[in-house]
């Protein structure tokens, strides 16, 4: 619930990381994994960060190896995940951005989007139905079958306010 003032013109980059990481350290959010909390963006947002953890592990047997496979890695307790579904985008003065209709609108200055940084108690669930497998009931003679899965269920933020959050956002205001 809370937004930034502040046009980014700038790369995500390892500084920035330490920053949000002391933040969220600071302001007590358990980590997600093993004590790692968990950042979530666009492969081209994570690039510049990438190049500079290459240079920082290109020397070492462990740092060719993720170099070799293609990893982002992990960095001042923080994993990195790489998602390409959610349109980029989505600044304080953007109107058209939709993730429903994967509608993007970049950031003005196309350097980065956005970034969420969460650690534990991100988000809970409630069911009302469990999962299940229902079978369709057979018709035409038995020739049309189906199966599917269902359930009733539903997510959201285990905190909603901004100063008890748990999920921190590299964000931008255009």
């Amino acid at each position: 619930n809370a937004s930034t003032a502040t046009t980014n013109n700038v790369a995500l980059g390892t500084g920035h990381i330490k920053a949000i990481v002391d933040e969220m350290r600071e302001r007590n959010i358990p980590g997600y994994v093993d004590d790692d909390y968990v950042a979530v963006s666009h492969p081209s947002t994570l690039r510049p960060f990438k190049n500079e953890l290459e240079t920082l592990n290109q020397y070492t047997s462990q740092g060719l190896m993720k170099i070799a496979n293609g990893e982002v890695g992990r960095y001042e307790g923080v994993r990195f995940v790489e998602q390409t579904f959610v349109p980029k985008g989505g600044a304080i003065d953007s109107t058209t951005f939709d993730p429903y209709t994967r509608t993007a609108d970049a950031w003005n200055n196309a350097k980065s989007s956005w970034c969420f940084f969460m650690g534990a108690d991100t988000c809970n669930e409630a069911v009302v139905v469990p999962e299940e497998i229902r079978a369709k009931l057979p018709g035409d003679y038995g020739r049309s079958q189906g199966i599917a899965w269902y359930s009733l269920t539903g997510f959201g933020l285990f905190h909603t306010t901004a100063a008890q959050s748990r999920i921190v956002k590299w964000d931008s205001a255009a």
